[in-house]
């Protein structure tokens, strides 16, 4: 059983563009957002960093998928990081099967103008900053830790009720 917040254990699924970018804008805004998460006490997953594969291994790019799938259905939710001028390709992939796994994903967007309609149908949220999504799972990790420590905390409850009952007080309860 868990005692407290400390223990439990919130993982965000870092998705972006990897492949068509510049080192800087693959990795920038990860290193900041695993930055800001871990002072949380948040983990994340980052593709990213996970592994090396050889991109013209086809059992390398399938063990690649698998993973990411793997981790993308283990994770609480799922920060995708997408714009007009940073081509992706698995990027909105993600954000589908994050969809389709019942994830709330938050999609951070910066551009101007209107969202692709395939965005602003899998989006659960989108934000314009990445202090804005930090912000929001900072929020969304608390109202979790709240929720599970409530849960445990009725359960222990009603373990004691049901210890009180099984001792033959049914009758008897305490006011």
């Amino acid at each position: 059983m868990i005692t407290n917040e400390e223990e439990i254990i919130i993982l965000v699924y870092l998705g972006g563009p990897i492949d068509l970018v510049t080192d800087e804008e693959r990795t920038d805004w990860r290193s900041k957002l695993k930055f800001i998460l871990q002072a949380e006490g948040i983990s994340s997953f980052d593709p990213c960093a996970a592994f090396n594969i050889n991109l013209t291994d086809r059992s390398d790019c399938a063990r690649l998928v698998e993973i990411n799938e793997r981790a993308l259905g283990t994770c609480d939710t799922a920060v995708f990081v997408m714009s007009k001028s940073q081509p992706s390709i698995g990027t909105p992939i993600e954000m589908f099967a994050a969809h389709h796994m019942g994830k709330q994903a938050i999609v951070v967007w910066n551009d101007e103008g209107p969202l692709p309609a395939y965005v602003t149908n899998y989006a659960g949220v989108v934000v314009r900053t990445i202090d804005e999504a930090a912000a929001m799972l900072a929020e969304r990790a608390d109202a979790a830790k709240t929720a599970y420590l409530n849960a445990e905390a009725v359960t222990a409850s009603t373990d004691v009720a049901r210890s009180y009952i099984d001792q033959g007080h049914g009758e008897d309860w305490p006011e």
